[in-house]
């Protein structure tokens, strides 16, 4: 069984927008019913200008069986934005990830044995997978992600008696027709595990086929970084500690720290192996998204004691200069677009949501 700890860090999406700027406050959303201290954001739309996020519901409504709603925000051609609710029937909100072009939502709940898809459009759900006592069958783990309408999941498959038969990334797959649905096999983690030398710290999952990970070398005092490509790998990168770091498709932002005095940033190419400094040396940049095409990138430095960060901006045609985005705001929850051109910020106040300049 896989309960090994482990980050997943994946960049969700937006494309295509309409106006320039969106923003709803704090309390319009407490109006609404939405419990703000509960809210996480899970994704940005790619296609249908909508935000969906979601929150943890009043004891009235978990006494009930309903933990957890799923909101809709829409993004109106008029800067406005409309919001949607919908009460969903799990107790633990695993994962979520677009399909369909857009126009559904797969969640993962119940600590991976129930997956519901949503319409991204009424908010209607049906129940598409869940566990059944001595039937065979896959449960999901700690991360669900989406990358042009297909979902990949990590966990393990199981026999009728509940025996683990190996843990794997998985892509999973809705036959609406056939009203079924097939976990198809991706990535054998343990023969992944064991060609890397060692359980992953984090790791970044791009797709199906790419990943980038990191993997601590305890004998050497190492950690090395290494990028995944259809069962082939490479080391990236190793050192006292391997940051935080963010990859697209062969492009990839990270930190290391080389020993106890020496920190540094990079941005590589792992197909053509160019490689450009990031930012200022021994400067912990932290928290990157990248854009799908890798030309864009935002990290941010963060004054964890006054829960302070700065937001920098860097492109490809820049060479990956820094430009300061946001300058000393509170720290919240990020998302950069697919296409680098909008991010989105949840702040003290509310969420905005906004398209950058090429200036910044």
């Amino acid at each position: 069984m896989l309960y090994k700890k482990m980050i997943i860090v994946f960049v969700f999406c937006i494309q295509v927008l309409f106006a320039d700027k969106w923003d709803i406050s704090r309390k319009e959303l407490e109006k609404q019913g939405i419990n703000y201290k509960t809210l996480i954001n899970s994704i940005l739309s790619e296609q249908h200008q909508f935000v969906l996020a979601y929150s943890i519901l009043s004891k009235e409504d978990k006494a009930k069986g309903n933990v957890y709603a799923l909101h809709k925000f829409t993004l109106e051609k008029d800067g406005k934005i409309g919001v949607h609710t919908v009460k969903l029937p799990i107790f633990f909100f695993g994962g979520i990830a677009l399909t369909n072009k857009g126009r559904s939502a797969i969640v993962v709940g119940n600590y991976g044995t129930k997956i519901l898809r949503v319409s991204t459009k009424s908010l209607k759900f049906k129940t598409i997978y869940e566990y059944k006592k001595g039937v065979s069958g896959y449960k999901a783990n700690v991360f669900t992600v989406g990358h042009r309408g297909k979902v990949f999941l990590d966990g393990y498959f199981y026999d009728e008696n509940q025996f683990s038969q190996g843990d794997y990334i998985v892509e999973f797959i809705e036959k609406r027709k056939k009203k079924t649905v097939d976990f198809v096999k991706k990535i054998d983690l343990k023969k992944l595990y064991n060609k890397l030398g060692g359980v992953p710290k984090v790791m970044n999952l791009h797709t199906g086929d790419i990943a980038y990970i990191s993997v601590p070398n305890y004998k050497e005092r190492q950690t090395y970084l290494h990028y995944y490509n259809k069962g082939k790998t490479e080391i990236v990168d190793k050192g006292l500690l391997i940051g935080a770091f963010a990859g697209a498709h062969h492009r990839l932002f990270y930190t290391v720290l080389r020993d106890k005095k020496t920190r540094r940033s990079y941005v590589k190419d792992l197909k053509t192996k160019k490689v450009w400094e990031f930012g200022k040396p021994q400067v912990p940049y932290t928290y990157p998204f990248i854009s799908k095409d890798g030309k864009v990138i935002l990290a941010c430095t963060v004054d964890i004691k006054e829960q302070r960060m700065t937001v920098y901006v860097a492109r490809e045609q820049d060479d990956y200069k820094l430009h300061v985005l946001l300058d000393d705001v509170s720290v919240g929850p990020f998302k950069l677009s697919n296409s680098g051109d909008y991010y989105l910020y949840y702040n003290n106040k509310g969420i905005a949501v906004e398209k950058m300049s090429s200036k910044e």
